[in-house]
């Protein structure tokens, strides 16, 4: 019999607690074979996709019972958890495509006209700094305003894409940034033998939050396509959306957070798991708003 978070043999001990990683469990739960395969859970389910995945996203609304019936005890499979991870980063894709795609068809006809603008005032007011400086006008709003069908134009068009962009970058990026905070974090606590799959399975099913904040993001996509339809800029530009929006983006990363700290302290079992998580993800967001300012600023030098 071996403890279902580090493998220690646990013959011959009479507390139902590991001595190797801290793990507490109870021996009815070593012994139940009921327990091995999870009634509904992506993992336990290849043969029924897309069903397994919908439980599973629904189920995580209540992460106190979600957690309460996956164990330790089910194996992990790794390669389905990635499979999990990739469907929601596809789903939080859908929004950024949309607006992407609107960014692209109306700044096509946009551009032309605001570099029209642009030169009428360099050659006014900034024709001899570029002289002095060896540029030309031309440079500087190729620079600025690329033209349609240049690479940097399909780059630029990302720009006006920021909420969708920067969610779908969130998807790809915190579950990974959180294990990687954890796997750094453990080797300072007692549990720094737990195996990296129980670790990856808490990151990856409190991420899939993500897909709540793909839905809240289709309004500004769906206003962008219908920019397109009715040619009316506004509806591109809303203000109102690109106001609220990240406030929702907000909640559901506090939403996430939460569901991370009821993983840590119902499934992992670690002790102050509130405040682990709130340390994990001071250091995830840390280094994923790194990630993603570098990101945009590439984007902006083209």
């Amino acid at each position: 019999m071996y403890c279902p978070l580090c493998r220690y043999d646990l013959r011959a001990l009479t507390d139902p607690r590991c001595p190797e990683c801290g793990y507490t469990f109870t021996w009815d739960e070593l012994r139940d074979p009921t327990r091995r395969l999870h009634d509904y859970i992506f993992e336990h389910h290849p043969q029924r996709p897309v069903w397994s995945f919908l439980r599973t996203l629904l189920a995580g609304i209540r992460p106190g019972r979600f957690w309460s019936r996956l164990h330790p005890t089910q194996p992990s499979f790794p390669r389905r958890l990635i499979w999990y991870w990739l469907i929601t980063v596809a789903l939080a894709f859908v929004p950024f495509a949309l607006a992407y795609t609107s960014s692209v068809i109306i700044e096509r006809t946009e551009v032309p006209k605001w570099r029209t603008s642009a030169r009428g005032f360099y050659i006014q007011y900034r024709g001899e700094q570029f002289r002095h400086e060896g540029r030309s006008i031309e440079q500087e709003l190729e620079r600025l305003y690329p033209l349609f069908p240049s690479p940097r134009f399909f780059i630029f068009a990302i720009g006006d894409c920021g909420p969708s962009a920067f969610w779908l970058l969130v998807t790809i990026l915190w579950p990974w940034c959180t294990l990687a905070a954890m796997l750094i974090l453990r080797t300072s606590m007692r549990r720094a033998h737990v195996k990296v799959s129980h670790v990856m399975r808490c990151s990856i099913y409190a991420a899939d939050a993500t897909v709540w904040g793909a839905l809240i993001l289709l309004p500004m996509s769906i206003a962008a396509v219908r920019a397109i339809l009715f040619k009316d800029l506004r509806g591109f530009y809303n203000v109102t959306l690109r106001a609220t929006v990240p406030l929702a983006l907000l909640g559901i990363a506090l939403l996430m957070a939460w569901r991370l700290s009821v993983a840590y302290r119902r499934y992992l079992r670690l002790p102050h798991a509130w405040a682990v998580a709130l340390l994990l993800q001071v250091l995830a967001w840390l280094v994923m708003l790194c990630l993603i300012g570098v990101f945009f600023a590439a984007v902006q030098r083209g």
